[in-house]
């Protein structure tokens, strides 16, 4: 279900305002199957921040732009600095081991680079590119990348 979640805003298959209210219900849901304690360094959330960040500059909705951008650098950090096993837990799932070499894409840079160089290239932020928030989760993403 969160794979189809996901699409939909990768896609951009919904109105902005819509493509919001499903982030949104993707991490009540997210919550709910984590006891409210979601897998910390994910790429999945920091791709779900990002996309939420690019609806938000496209709304013009600048200060939850930055809030969400904040989150993906976050995100992106804590998944490039990931132990080599961590074991997450909830009460519908039980416990499993997430190994670091799960996670495998045809890009081998760390997350903050990709995020970076690739992400923040998108249209939806040339609005905002020259405005200190920007500028500064870009630095950030320079201070993390590992």
């Amino acid at each position: 279900m969160l794979q189809g979640l996901y699409h939909l805003a990768e896609e951009r298959l919904l109105p902005d305002e819509e493509l919001l209210r499903v982030c949104r219900k993707r991490l009540e849901l997210e919550a709910l199957v984590w006891d409210d304690t979601p897998p910390a360094a994910s790429w999945g959330a920091a791709r779900l921040h990002f996309q939420m960040a690019a609806a938000y500059a496209r709304l013009g909705g600048y200060e939850t732009m930055a809030e969400q951008l904040a989150l993906t650098a976050e995100h992106a950090r804590a998944f490039d600095t990931r132990a080599p096993q961590t074991a997450v837990s909830s009460l519908l799932l039980g416990e499993h081991i997430r190994d670091r070499a799960d996670f495998e894409t045809a890009d081998t840079r760390p997350l903050c680079e990709i995020v970076r160089d690739k992400w923040l290239a998108d249209p939806s932020f040339d609005a905002v590119r020259a405005t200190p928030a920007f500028r500064e989760v870009r630095a950030a993403l320079s201070r993390g990348a590992v």
